[in-house]
This record gives C-alpha cells, sequence and structure tokens, in this order.
C-alpha cells in the first residue's frame, strides 16, 4: 500500500487522542508493509481500531470514520470561515430574533481585541455573518451544513454500536467527543437559518424562529451533559481561554426558554 503523505495542522498532537495514534502506528506499521500487497486500507484501518479501542466492532469502527469523512465532504471550508466563522463559539452564540444590528463577526480564534491604543477590551461577538461565508450563497452553507449534520449523526451511531461494551476511557472520550462535534455543527446551522431570517425579518417569520429556537434548545441540553463531564470542550488552545463552556451555554438555554415563553404570547 503506498501513502503519499501526511496532512495536518498547527495544534495536532496538543491533546492525545485516535489521531496522534494513529499517526504513529501508521507510521510504524506501514514501515514495516510498504510493500506488502496485503496491506490494504480496510486491513490498516481495522488494525488501527483494534489497537486503539481493544474491544470493538472494527468493522463499524471504519463505518463511523467512513461517515464522519463524507460528512466533512459538505463542510463549506474557506479561508473568511476559519478566520471569522462562528462556529468556534456557537454553543453559546445568541439566538435571536429580529432585525439585525450593524456589528459585523469578528475573528473567531481570539477572545479579546485591541481598542487600537494599547487597551485590550472583551471581544463582542458581531451578528452580521455574509463576510464569514466566503464564496458561499447562505443557501449553499445552510444545505452543506444541513448534509453534514445529517450524515454526522448517522457516524455516532456506527461508533456507539461499535464500542457498546467498551467503557474504557478512549472509547468514551472518542464517543463523548463526536457527540460534541455534532453539537457544534448543529448550532452552527440553527445560526445560520436564524440569520436568513433575521436578514428580511418580519413577524410573519416568528413561526419558523420558533421552530429553529426549539431545535436549539434540544441541542444545548444534550451538549451541556458532556460540558459538565469534561471541560476540556471549547477551550480554544490558541487564544488559550474556553470559546464556550457549561455555564454559558446554561445562560443560553435560559434565554432560550424565555424567548420561548415570550414568542408564546406573541
Amino acid at each position: 500500500m503506498e501513502v503519499d503523505g501526511y496532512l495536518g495542522c498547527w495544534n495536532f498532537g496538543c491533546m492525545r487522542t485516535v489521531n496522534s495514534f494513529a499517526f504513529n502506528y501508521f507510521l510504524d506499521r506501514l514501515s514495516r508493509t510498504e510493500n506488502d500487497p496485503e496491506e490494504t486500507k480496510i486491513r490498516l484501518l481495522r488494525g488501527l481500531a483494534e489497537d486503539y479501542f481493544g474491544i470493538c466492532n472494527a468493522e463499524l469502527v471504519i463505518g463511523a470514520w467512513e461517515k464522519f469523512s463524507e460528512a466533512m465532504d459538505y463542510y463549506p471550508f474557506s479561508v473568511p470561515f476559519l478566520h471569522f466563522g462562528i462556529i468556534n463559539y456557537a454553543l453559546c452564540y445568541p439566538l435571536k430574533k429580529g432585525p439585525l444590528p450593524e456589528l459585523p463577526a469578528t475573528a473567531d480564534w481570539l477572545e479579546k481585541i485591541s481598542t487600537g491604543r494599547g487597551h485590550v477590551a472583551e471581544k463582542k461577538r458581531g451578528e452580521i455573518l455574509d463576510y464569514q461565508l466566503g464564496p458561499y450563497t447562505l443557501d449553499e452553507f445552510i444545505k452543506g451544513f444541513t448534509e453534514l449534520c445529517s450524515i454526522w449523526k448517522e457516524g455516532i451511531i456506527f461508533l456507539e454500536k461499535a464500542l457498546w461494551d467498551n467503557n474504557t476511557r478512549v472509547a468514551t472520550e472518542e464517543i463523548d467527543n463526536a457527540r460534541m462535534c455534532y453539537h457544534i455543527f448543529q448550532s452552527v446551522l440553527n445560526i445560520h437559518k436564524v440569520y436568513k431570517l433575521r436578514k428580511n425579518w418580519h413577524k410573519s417569520l416568528l413561526a419558523e424562529y420558533k421552530l429553529i429556537a426549539a431545535d436549539e434548545f434540544d441541542n444545548l441540553a444534550a451538549a451541556l451533559p458532556l460540558l459538565e463531564k469534561d471541560r476540556r470542550f471549547g477551550f480554544h488552545s490558541e487564544a488559550f481561554v474556553w470559546m464556550f463552556d457549561a455555564e454559558r451555554v446554561r445562560e443560553k438555554i435560559c434565554t432560550l426558554s424565555r424567548y420561548q415563553k415570550k414568542t408564546r404570547a406573541e
């Protein structure tokens, strides 16, 4: 089996996961089997799953990885979204209704910004999201995350079935991580659905807003136990701060609850 190389990002290896384990696993195994015609992709991945997780259904683990990979084909990648997208703090990003203000979204890897006179101020998260869409239209962006969330959820089901009788730390963390990724992606989707409404806001759109807000409420309620269980979720190693945490997600849940009570009266 031939391998062309390795593609990673600057913070690869900051925490030990199956990804960092896989790098060393592939490096060692391929150095011994590079010219072995029987060393196929499936055989290599099966060995990785069994070595890392121990007790598992390796075929289902591979199925989960393939679903996650397929889902990311729909990720609307662009440099503007990488630097200005709301994905890093989506779980605590307000899901407001009504007309939009003028403040644009700002750099998503910083918690604080310079005021221009040597002072540092708490970062204000903008609500104009057009620039961070990059080359995509808002409809294309929403469609991409809709497909991504749907397929990613299928991958979680595969992984849960593959590791259902494995109570080790590594198995639990991988499942929790996959679930948290889904909740973040779903929040991004809901935020942009509401943004589309707010660009041409009218009271007739309130019913549609309520449905999206209800979905976000359920999404956050499912994410909260994971945040309470593992405090590493939400930590951004470049900004060196928590972009979201259990406390701020609870605040957003309470805010959405108030929105729901208020809009029922409207």
